[in-house]
């Protein structure tokens, strides 16, 4: 089943590396817990209650060192702190949890994601689809190119552009800045 939008969904989490893995569920589980509250609380009709309602798929990654630490320009040192503070500045929806037992430390970030997150079939990476020499070759055969010698298109033709043209074009497709932002995060990421 899919959710009111039509999109498979799954709930994101980032835990520490160094907790075990019962604590990293148990961590992730409040920051679910945290989720609910935050945003379904008293929402209906919020994405939270088709993730519960059909989905319930979660995808526990490791966050890496979690500390309350700054450097001097005031960035978090902990790689969990980094991932909370981006999301924080994305504007998308996210919960967090602090763990009391463990002197109130950032223990778990989530978020929900859709298909077009997750799903590299339906909605492959950029670098899958685009290939510079085709792109090129398709401008070169357009009509409005054709009566160019090969000097002339190589001295009008600009890669930057195309590229510039292609990712637009992905970027919209796939959903827009949150979307990209959610695959970028995940990019490297390995489970806990």
């Amino acid at each position: 089943m899919q959710n009111r939008q039509g999109l498979e969904l799954r709930m994101y989490f980032f835990v520490p590396y160094n907790i075990s893995p019962i604590q990293q569920a148990i961590q992730a589980g409040h920051a679910m817990g945290e989720y609910a509250l935050k945003y379904g609380r008293r929402n209906p009709d919020h994405i939270i209650w088709d993730f519960l309602s059909y989905y319930k798929t979660w995808m526990v990654f490791n966050g890496g060192t979690t500390n309350s630490s700054y450097d001097f320009e005031g960035v978090p040192e902990g790689d969990l702190n980094k991932i909370h503070l981006a999301f924080k500045d994305s504007g998308i929806e996210f919960s967090d949890f602090y763990e009391p037992d463990l002197n109130n430390a950032l223990t778990a970030v989530c978020f929900i994601a859709d298909a077009r997150v997750f799903d590299k079939e339906n909605y492959p990476d950029f670098e899958k689809i685009f290939n510079p020499a085709q792109a090129k070759e398709l401008i070169r055969n357009n009509d409005y190119n054709l009566h160019l010698s090969d000097e002339e298109f190589d001295a009008r033709y600009d890669p930057t552009i195309e590229y510039n043209k292609y990712y637009e074009q992905w970027f919209n497709n796939v959903g827009g800045k949150d979307v990209v932002f959610m695959r970028d995060i995940l990019k490297g990421k390995r489970f806990a």
